[in-house]
């Protein structure tokens, strides 16, 4: 019987047994060598294990340790940084990695850019809501306009028509927000992996960095 390793993983508790504790460790290893001097890095890694994370609980269902199998589809679901190098035995689109004397292998897919609506899961965006955020979590489960799901609500409210309030507060109770940026990508359709988890931290990096150029700019024009 295989030893087991009780780890957190973007907050999130799993037992896992020793072979894939060392499939996870090297990954993980690996890319914080690849984004050690990328701007964000700590936010990086943090938004990716926090994928890991997400891919893991999905696909253990109700199982409750995490195997070896387990970790190598999370890692084919995430994918490779570029800079591994291509084995000798493996085909161009298959990487390889060590870390600490621990090897792992992953193989770069096709991956599409939107998952399928099926695969979505219903989440409020409390980020552009304008209360709780269930119109713009219905609107992104339904890849529909915010504008659209808050007309339909407004209409309910008209006399004669109906009162969608209280259905509307039954779902603020039953939809839970999208907090990480996991769940984030879950709800808006996104595959989970490296280029979107990278991409989506440039693009908060650029906004803060916008932001505090115009509050810089209004302090000073205020002077």
């Amino acid at each position: 019987m295989k030893k087991t390793v009780n780890i957190n993983l973007g907050g999130r508790p799993f037992v896992v047994d020793e072979d894939a504790y060392s499939q996870l460790d090297g990954y993980i290893r690996a890319l914080k060598r690849h984004f050690v001097k990328t701007e964000g890095s700590d936010e990086i890694i943090a938004d990716i294990e926090d994928g890991l994370a997400h891919i893991l609980h999905m696909n253990l269902g109700k199982r409750k340790i995490v195997t070896i199998e387990d970790v190598k589809q999370a890692i084919r679901s995430m994918g490779t940084p570029d800079d591994f190098e291509v084995g000798p035995d493996m085909g161009p689109e298959e990487k390889t990695g060590t870390s600490s004397g621990k090897e792992y292998t992953a193989r770069q897919e096709e991956r599409p850019t939107f998952i399928p609506r099926k695969s979505r899961k219903l989440y409020r965006d409390e980020e552009n809501g304008m209360i709780a955020g269930v119109c713009a979590g219905i609107a992104n489960y339904f890849d529909v306009s915010p504008l659209l799901v808050r007309i339909i609500f407004v209409i309910g409210l008209l006399p004669g028509v109906g009162s969608p309030l209280v259905f509307y507060i039954l779902l603020w109770f039953l939809i839970p927000p999208a907090h990480t940026p996991a769940e984030r990508m879950h709800m808006l359709g996104s595959d989970i992996n490296l280029d979107n988890i990278v991409r989506r931290a440039e693009e908060e990096i650029r906004d803060l960095a916008d932001r505090l150029t115009e509050w810089t700019e209004k302090k000073i024009n205020r002077k």
